[in-house]
């Protein structure tokens, strides 16, 4: 195995030794497996040098001075982890033992305001018995020197006077959601009844971010980790529903009901076994029921953080229930599925169909909502279908797209009078070489003399065809480095 994939390797097993120590403890060998790997790791990276640096800057991960490239949504997830706690950045040293790695992987996967109270960030592991991994709160700098550091380079600040701005605001309200999903479910599959405040703070979040900029935060649900599939999940469907609810003229209080029940809609799936999650065919009696109890599982457990309305627990109860009564959990025959119900299912559907699971192929956005079209009538309410479809448009924000006059594109604002019609950014000419200057267009503007649109789509592209990393480029956006996300489609 080359160093490349080596370095996505160990950030994949520090990330799966995070979530495992929150189930087992970190003796159990379902947990221990990922201390084992991650040495292994190290020891062929640290084959002809001496450390490891992980830093992070702008919410970028970087490895050796540079952006991490691989595995780019666990990159972001650990990039925000290491923010959330204060480091700046995490040196691995040779001769790194498991047994390093576990306290390591134990100390970052404390909640941050457990850890904060640790003490200096250069003293924690030193008092755990570990040498050979460093934290700091230095955070590495994009200098010409590999390893060069500086205080306060600006991490987590996203644009100018530490205030994140456009994309980099967006991104900042995306990923501390992501965090907080992760400890709310996380806590529940401990026991712990979660904390209904903060899951409200967490929407009130997310109803800023899509109020001050919708499509930037549209756009962000194309990120997608397999690693952490739950958690970005229910960030997704909490954006979704939020946003279509808007579009609706929901009033905030009803948002702020309905955003509560999308972001902890899943929430009765948190003591599901890992194999379930990927087993969508081939379910025995026993696990197909455990499926099936998931939305009153999770409504129970809502019900214990306090008191909620109707609305939130109509949509983490009916989050898997179809227009025309069928789905689960089975309903009365003379009542009509909620309101709310139906907003989630839509969210929840578009975001499922649009991810890379491992029994599925993830659906490219505009197939997706073709797809869903067809179903208007029996798995979804056709007039919030339409409004969905309204909001998105045909060709989402986040698709690629090839236009008339042969350059690829990325739907970067929806057109509601005209969803076929959308504001793209140019960012390859006809051969396939990158733009010097990217520029957003108008898909309604016309030519003068012809009276005809100057531009319009024929097609969109599966952007894996083109090399091209959507949840990438807009994370780069997010940190004023678009540049550095944008291969050559040759």
């Amino acid at each position: 195995m080359d160093v490349l994939l080596s370095l996505e390797s160990l950030l994949r097993n520090l990330q799966a030794g995070i979530k495992s120590v929150g189930m087992y403890p970190p003796t159990h060998p379902s947990t221990a497996k990922f201390f084992t790997r991650a040495v292994e790791d190290l020891e062929t990276i640290l084959r002809e040098q001496d450390s490891l640096v992980l830093g992070v800057v702008d919410h970028a991960l970087l490895a050796r001075g540079i952006p991490f490239v691989g595995a780019e949504a666990v990159a972001l997830a650990f990039a925000h982890r290491l923010e959330e706690r204060g480091i700046g950045s995490l040196e691995f040293l040779r001769g790194c033992r498991s047994e390093d790695v576990s306290q390591c992987v134990q100390v970052l996967g404390m909640a941050p305001e457990a850890f904060k109270p640790l003490g200096r960030l250069e003293e924690i592991l030193v008092q755990r018995g570990v040498q050979a991994i460093r934290l700091s709160s230095q955070v590495l700098t994009m200098g010409d020197g590999e390893g060069e550091v500086g205080e306060g380079s600006g991490a987590g600040t996203g644009g100018l006077g530490g205030e994140p701005t456009g994309m980099g605001r967006a991104l900042t309200v995306y990923h501390e959601a992501v965090g907080s999903a992760k400890r709310i479910l996380s806590e529940t599959r401990m026991g712990k009844i979660p904390s209904l405040a903060e899951a409200q703070t967490t929407v009130a979040g997310l109803m800023d971010g899509v109020f001050h900029d919708q499509n930037a935060m549209l756009a962000l649900t194309m990120i997608k980790s397999y690693d952490e599939y739950l958690f970005n999940h229910s960030v997704n469907v909490g954006v979704l529903c939020i946003a279509l609810g808007q579009s609706l003229g929901l009033d905030s209080e009803t948002l702020k009901e309905v955003g509560l029940g999308a972001l902890l809609h899943d929430i009765g799936k948190v003591n599901w076994p890992e194999e379930l999650y990927q087993k969508p065919r081939g379910l025995s009696d026993e696990e197909w029921a455990q499926v099936q109890r998931h939305p009153l599982d999770g409504a129970e457990i809502v019900k214990k953080m306090g008191s909620v309305s109707q609305a939130t627990l109509d949509v983490v109860l009916e989050h898997h229930l179809r227009y025309d009564r069928k789905g689960y959990p089975v309903i009365d025959p003379d009542k009509d599925p909620s309101f709310f119900g139906m907003i989630a299912q839509l969210a929840d559907a578009y975001d499922a169909i649009t991810t890379v699971r491992t029994y599925q192929n993830a659906f490219e956005p505009s197939k997706a909502v073709a797809r869903m079209q067809t179903l208007a009538g029996t798995v979804f309410d056709p007039k919030l279908l339409e409004a969905f479809v309204r909001m998105v448009g045909i060709y989402p924000v986040g698709s690629l797209v090839r236009l008339s006059s042969g350059e690829l594109a990325l739907v970067v604002k929806a057109n509601p009078a005209d969803s076929s019609r959308p504001i793209v950014r140019l960012l390859f000419d006809r051969t396939g070489r990158r733009l010097a200057e990217e520029r957003d267009v108008d898909l309604t503007e016309r030519d003068p003399g012809a009276g005809q649109p100057k531009r319009s789509i024929v097609m969109a592209v599966d952007p894996a065809t083109k090399n091209f990393d959507v949840a990438r480029y807009l994370a780069a956006q997010g940190q004023g480095e678009a540049g550095a996300a944008l291969p050559s489609t040759g």
